[in-house]
C-alpha cells in the first residue's frame, strides 16, 4: 500500500537521505538509474535562483526504504542549501523501477508551443545557441523558465523577432548561426541586421567575413555545434570590425569575444543556467571520481 505525503525537505534531510542512498550504493545492495551531474547541477540553479516549483512528480521509495525516484532533486537540495517541497511517496514494489523514467520528456520547444508562441522548435534552437555563448560554445542546461527570462525580461525575443520578420526563412533557424547573430544584434542591432542581411540574401563580396562563412558552411557537414560557434563568431567579430578577411583564424577566443559584448546577458546566463554536456555516469564511478 503506497503513501503520498507533501514534505519539506532541507539540505540536512537530503544529506541524510542521499547519505544512506549512496551507502546502498556503495555496498552494491541497491542500484539506480545512471547519473547525470549536469541535471543536478541544472536543478540546483533553478532551486537557489528562485525557479524551482513544486511539481506532481514524487520522491519515491521501494518497500525496503530504497530510493527509486528523486535522487537528483534531493542531490541538489543539498548541494544548493535550499529547502524545497516534494511530494513523498513510500511503499511502492521493487519492480516499479522498470517503468520509471521512460515516458518522453518535453523540450523548450514544446513548453513555448504549448504557451501558444510561434515557430518554437527553431526559436527554443536560437535561444540554446544564445546560451552556449557564455559558456565559450559548450551545451547548457537551459529550462523552459531560464529561457523566457532571456526572451522577456533581458529582451531577446524583440531582437529574434526583428531578425526573423526581415532577413530570415524558417530554415535560417540554426543555433550556431542564428543564435549568435541575435546575441549581436543585442548590442549592435544595425550591424548585426546588415550582417544576416549580406549572409541570408547572399549578397556578398570578395573578402567580406560572411563570403567566407557561407563558402565554408558548403562543407561543414558532422563538424562539431561548438567549432560551428567559433566560426560564427569569429566572422562577426571581423565584421564588427570591418576588415576584410580570406582564411579562419577561429576560436574560443572569438566566442569570449562576442559574451563580452552584452556583459549583463553573459552575466545572467552564468549565473543562472548552468553548463549541459557533462554526461551520465554510474552511480559508482561518480562517487569514485568525487563527483557526488
Amino acid at each position: 500500500m503506497t503513501n503520498i505525503v507533501l514534505t519539506t525537505i532541507t539540505p540536512v534531510d537530503a544529506g541524510k537521505i542521499m547519505d544512506e542512498h549512496w551507502k546502498r550504493v556503495q555496498e552494491g545492495t541497491f542500484m539506480p538509474r545512471p547519473i547525470s551531474v549536469g541535471t543536478i547541477a541544472k536543478y540546483m540553479m533553478d532551486m537557489r535562483n528562485g525557479y524551482w516549483r513544486l511539481a506532481p512528480d514524487p520522491i519515491a521509495f521501494d518497500t525496503n526504504d530504497n530510493l527509486i525516484q528523486g535522487q537528483h532533486r534531493l542531490e541538489a537540495v543539498r548541494r544548493s542549501g535550499v529547502t524545497c517541497e516534494f511530494y513523498v511517496s513510500k511503499g511502492w514494489e521493487a519492480s516499479t523501477m522498470d517503468v520509471l523514467d521512460t515516458g518522453k520528456s518535453r523540450s523548450v520547444g514544446a513548453i513555448m508551443a504549448m504557451k501558444g508562441l510561434k515557430n518554437t522548435t527553431a526559436l527554443a534552437g536560437t535561444v540554446g545557441g544564445i546560451a552556449r555563448i557564455p559558456y565559450r560554445g559548450h551545451a547548457s542546461g537551459l529550462t523552459y523558465t531560464q529561457a523566457s527570462y532571456i526572451l522577456k525580461e533581458l529582451g531577446l525575443m524583440n531582437d529574434i523577432e526583428e531578425m526573423m520578420r526581415t532577413i530570415s526563412s524558417k530554415k535560417d533557424f540554426v543555433g550556431h548561426i542564428f543564435g549568435p547573430l541575435c546575441y549581436y544584434h543585442s548590442v549592435r542591432p544595425k550591424k548585426a541586421f546588415a550582417f544576416g542581411e549580406s549572409l541570408f540574401k547572399f549578397n556578398t563580396t570578395e573578402g567580406s567575413p560572411v563570403r567566407l562563412f557561407l563558402n565554408w558552411q558548403k562543407t561543414s557537414k558532422g563538424v562539431p555545434q561548438v567549432t560551428k560557434l567559433q566560426i560564427m563568431c569569429f566572422c562577426i567579430r571581423i565584421w564588427d570590425e570591418g576588415k576584410t578577411v580570406s582564411k579562419f583564424a577561429a576560436g574560443y577566443d572569438d566566442i569570449v569575444w562576442l559574451a563580452n559584448q552584452n556583459p549583463k546577458l553573459r552575466d545572467w546566463i552564468r549565473s543562472h543556467v548552468s553548463r549541459g554536456g557533462m554526461g551520465a555516469v554510474t552511480p559508482s564511478q561518480a562517487i569514485q571520481a568525487g563527483r557526488i
